[in-house]
């Protein structure tokens, strides 16, 4: 994934050089025609939307905070989340993805479909690394929309098929650094 981006970032980087070719140079204004308004002129699927007072707004996309969230139907990546369920901070936030955006003035709610949990006897193979929590979850996703206010979304997460049952969750939200690392890179 890193190389994909690093390899996406060089192309942009060129493209964007006054030196490009004018050839290359227009394929890329066709492809941003094309596609960076593609998913903007489909409808949206508002049947799960709860019951919102007042005039709403339907998005595919929603930046808040520095982040992009998206629904699932245009970028799935942006669309998973890690959530507190009810908003009770007590819990622990579960994954899900976002199916519809509803943007009131007073609040934006999220429409999620959450991850269900693995089934019992699934072993967590990643229970060894303590400073990266990594669990388990079922790659199914619940039949009941669950409505999320933007604040008791915790951060996105990635996710990284175990077997054709499960998934692997790792919250985006902090990036630890083993103390052993620190001390090798340190000593080097």
């Amino acid at each position: 994934m890193l190389q994909s981006f690093i390899k996406s970032s060089r192309l942009k980087a060129w493209l964007a050089k006054p030196d490009c070719p004018p050839a290359i140079r227009e394929c890329k204004r066709l492809f941003d025609a094309l596609f960076s308004s593609h998913f903007d002129d489909l409808p949206v699927d508002d049947t799960h939307v709860a019951q919102v007072q007042g005039t709403h707004t339907m998005l595919r996309r929603f930046k808040y905070d520095g982040k992009t969230y998206a629904t699932s139907s245009t970028n799935l990546g942006n669309s998973l989340i890690l959530f507190y369920p009810n908003g009770d901070r007590s819990q622990s936030p579960v994954p899900g993805s976002i199916t519809s955006i509803c943007v009131t003035a007073e609040k934006t709610v999220f429409v999620v479909f959450r991850h269900l949990p693995a089934s019992s006897g699934t072993v967590n193979p990643f229970c060894f690394f303590p400073d990266q929590p990594i669990d388990i979850y079922s790659s199914t996703l619940s039949n009941i929309p669950e409505n999320v206010d933007i604040e008791n979304v915790l951060s996105h997460f990635a996710q990284l098929s175990v077997s054709a049952e499960n998934v692997a969750v790792v919250s985006l939200s902090i990036v630890k650094c083993p103390p052993i690392s620190i001390f090798c890179l340190l000593t080097a």
